[in-house]
């Protein structure tokens, strides 16, 4: 019996591993640590007094704590295909560079990953109206997605309970243990297409959900591949989410030329349609047969984006998808100042030092932005 314990013991470790995705290096010292638990606790501990067999236990369990630490899952960009060593895609020009993507597993579809649609969103451009991305010398290798936007990211043992009893689709693999970054400079694009020479097809932006604070683009839910296999161009991208999608404050007014503060995450999807506008072409895809469609947080701005003019001509169509206006997540624009206000207070920022706040840390960010129990969308 007391063999059969120390079996499910073994296995339950495993499991925790596994779903954490710790490296290699924790399975084979954890197996090394079972072995060593089993041999002392057989000839050594069989007999003893039970607080001895208690301290071996705790040992046990504070060896293994530190495998799971010193195997812990180091951060690496999500590859765009699941197949290894994929082949390369044809070479496109844009208006901003060369890009290269990487085909499909059947190499039916080309995936161009972590195409930049506008300039990194740090210091001086936090908080700022999306720029215009530099061009690249060369040709640019879109073979990965780039990192998620900052946000609150769980533990990978969360995220693999989430996929089993939320998504159903986890699989057991060594080839995904890791977790990706997490970034301010997010501001890209992944675009699906056919692998094939047709042209003017029809359009599909997408925009991911996450109530406006977490998501991302390269989420297995989104991809684009099945929509490629049908002569239709996919396209998603990260956008600003949270406290840097939506901080409001009326001197980052007196500073836009456009004399508007807040709204920089819907701002962005604006950006990553322009980009469409001028450079889906290149792909195959027709500019003037563009669906935008959302899903949760994603729904919500597609309901936003119906309704602004500088949207105007950048789409055709669009679709909601388990979000609307309605859900009162979208909150007006002097309510979003008093919470940024309040988020000043707790940085010790004063209105007229608002340029202070480029260059502070997101950690301080997030911490102030939960001491204010401030929340942005």
């Amino acid at each position: 019996m007391k063999l059969i314990i120390k079996i499910l013991l073994f296995i339950l470790t495993t499991i925790f591993l596994e779903l954490n995705k710790n490296t290699l290096l924790g399975f084979v010292l954890n197996l090394f640590l079972f072995m060593t638990y089993l041999y002392l606790s057989t000839n050594f501990f069989k007999d003893t007094k039970l607080y001895r067999s208690l301290l071996l236990f705790i040992a046990y369990a504070a060896l293994f704590a530190f495998i799971v630490f010193i195997s812990w899952p180091p951060t690496k960009y999500v590859p765009a295909v699941s197949n290894d060593d994929p082949k390369e895609s044809e070479i496109i020009t844009t208006e901003y560079g060369n890009v290269r993507g990487v085909l499909n597993k059947d190499g039916s579809v080309a995936v161009f990953a972590g195409i930049p649609y506008a300039k990194a969103p740090i210091n001086e451009l936090r908080w700022k109206e999306p720029q215009d991305p530099n061009s690249w010398p060369g040709t640019l290798i879109c073979d990965h997605f780039m990192p998620m936007s900052m946000q609150k990211t769980n533990l990978p043992f969360y995220d693999s309970l989430v996929h089993i009893i939320g998504y159903h689709d986890y699989k057991i693999s060594l080839k995904d243990n890791y977790r990706p970054p997490v970034s301010e400079d997010s501001l890209y694009l992944n675009v699906w297409k056919p692998h094939n020479d047709k042209k003017d097809l029809p359009v599909i932006v997408f925009i991911h959900g996450g109530s406006l604070q977490n998501g991302q683009a390269w989420n297995q839910s989104y991809n684009g591949e099945y929509m490629a296999r049908n002569d239709v161009i996919f396209v998603n991208f990260a956008y600003r989410l949270g406290v840097f999608g939506f901080l409001a404050d009326e001197q980052l007014r007196s500073e836009s030329s456009h004399h508007t503060t807040g709204n920089y995450g819907l701002l962005d999807m604006i950006k990553a349609l322009e980009w469409v506008k001028k450079n889906i072409s290149y792909f195959g895809g027709d500019p003037n047969n563009v669906t935008i469609f959302g899903q949760s947080g994603g729904g919500i701005k597609v309901t936003d984006l119906l309704q602004m003019p500088q949207a105007d001509g950048l789409y055709h169509k669009g679709i909601v998808q388990s979000g609307t206006i309605a859900n009162g997540l979208d909150i007006a624009q002097e309510d979003a100042k008093r919470l940024s206000a309040r988020v000043l207070e707790e940085l010790k920022i004063s209105p007229e030092n608002i340029k202070e706040i480029e260059t502070i840390p997101y950690y301080k960010i997030a911490r102030a932005v939960k001491a204010a129990n401030a929340y942005f969308a």
